[in-house]
């Protein structure tokens, strides 16, 4: 893998959890096939191996992380709705490190479906409602709702809650 040479990491990866009796090795070998998946744009073949890492570990530290993967998954396949349902599915269990990024996803999703609305609404309960996050989802999420808000053509609203932010 640090060669560069994923075609021959991905087959090792894959013959660790297919050999290993060690749930452990098992565990971090399907890490990294899941990543390179990522890298490599393989998007179906990351869900199916997320969905089986999270049913044979659902008490993994990284279980509820690859959850939120799955949620982005679907929204780079453009499977708008199914992501929707994803995130929205971990909202109750999230902690309040992951909320902001939860409902971010959230409000993309929207603004790709076109519910530039519902977008908006999404995108500032990221700055209003969700705990400050340790990276800048709020400020992310405002860009957003404001591009959100021109494909309306409604720019007054935009500066409206520009200067709300700031009141």
């Amino acid at each position: 893998l640090r060669s560069g040479q994923t075609d021959n990491a991905l087959a090792a990866f894959k013959k660790a959890m297919a050999d290993s009796l060690n749930p452990e090795i098992h565990r971090n070998a399907a890490t990294q096939c899941i990543r390179l998946y990522e890298g490599l744009q393989m998007t179906d073949a990351a869900i199916a191996l997320t969905k089986r890492y999270l049913a044979r570990f659902p008490g993994a530290e990284d279980a509820f992380a690859k959850k939120i993967r799955l949620g982005i998954y679907y929204y780079e396949l453009k499977e708008f709705g199914r992501a929707v349902a994803q995130l929205r599915s971990l909202q109750p269990e999230a902690e309040p490190r992951d909320e902001a990024e939860i409902q971010y996803w959230i409000g993309k999703c929207y603004a790709e479906m076109g519910r530039f609305d519902e977008a908006i609404f999404e995108f500032l309960k990221v700055k209003y409602l969700c705990p400050p996050p340790q990276l800048p989802w709020a400020a992310t999420a405002l860009y957003e709702a404001g591009m959100a808000y021109l494909r309306l053509q409604r720019p007054d609203l935009v500066i409206l809650d520009v200067m709300m932010t700031y009141i």
